[in-house]
């Protein structure tokens, strides 16, 4: 993506109005416990500044902390009902 960052999963912006805010579309970012300082669950100086970058060049960054993916357990279902929840927000 622009900025010179690998993301996980990036969005292409369509013609909706919301792409107005972000025009350059949404990014997807899995981000695992070495984004998180230990036992606060608070990320980490780089992974803010990455986040902060990519809505500075125009991207909505979408976080998907890796306890919350755990506790959704191995359904497929669930797990695309949990991102679909994040991104209509």
């Amino acid at each position: 993506v622009e900025g010179g960052y690998v993301v996980d999963i990036l969005i292409p912006p369509n013609n909706a109005s919301s792409t107005r805010d972000f025009p350059l579309g949404t990014v997807i970012e899995v981000d695992g416990p070495f984004h998180f300082e230990t036992y606060r669950n608070e990320p980490l100086g780089p992974t803010v500044s990455k986040r902060r970058h990519l809505e500075l060049l125009g991207y909505r960054v979408v976080s998907v902390p890796y306890w919350t993916w755990d506790i959704h357990g191995l359904s497929a279902g669930s797990k695309e009902k949990y991102l679909k929840g994040l991104l209509a927000t």
